[in-house]
């Protein structure tokens, strides 16, 4: 990954570009000749780990321009409210998925059962469905009190 700079400030960044116009002329950057790159206002860009967030504090991406190189800058900051309801949300999406993927399982291997089996002592498959059905419903009825 490569940056642009301009009076010191990062306005780029991505892929190299193959060709530039200076003005006066077209270079060829497929060379990556550091010195060319400089004094054209490009730079390999130092890259960072993320830092983990927290759960009230997340990181910003910048890119920043000190010593004749580029080197990503993680800014910690305080998450949104939308950020942190997005994040509940998600939760609570997880959970419900989770129980249904359960719930799932528990129907299969009801219907993997044959019909005799069914037939010899139906109640306890009968009560794992109505349980199953019972959690959902209240997850769903939960969910929609929680945005009401």
């Amino acid at each position: 990954m490569y940056a642009h700079v301009t009076d010191g400030v990062v306005d780029q960044v991505g892929g190299l570009p193959r060709l530039v116009f200076d003005g006066g002329r077209w270079w060829d950057l497929r060379t990556k000749d550091p010195a060319l790159l400089a004094s054209l206002g490009w730079y390999e860009v130092t890259l960072t780990d993320r830092p983990a967030d927290t759960d009230t504090t997340t990181f910003d991406l910048a890119y920043e321009f000190a010593d004749g190189a580029v080197t990503q800058v993680w800014t910690e900051r305080a998450k949104t409210p939308e950020e942190l309801e997005a994040e509940v949300e998600d939760a609570n999406r997880r959970t419900i998925e989770e129980a249904i993927s359960q719930d799932l399982d528990a129907m299969q291997a009801i219907i993997a059962q044959t019909n005799a089996d069914l037939r010899a002592d139906p109640a306890q498959e009968i009560k794992d469905i109505a349980r199953a059905i019972r959690r959902i419903d209240r997850m769903i009825l939960g969910r929609f009190e929680n945005t009401a």
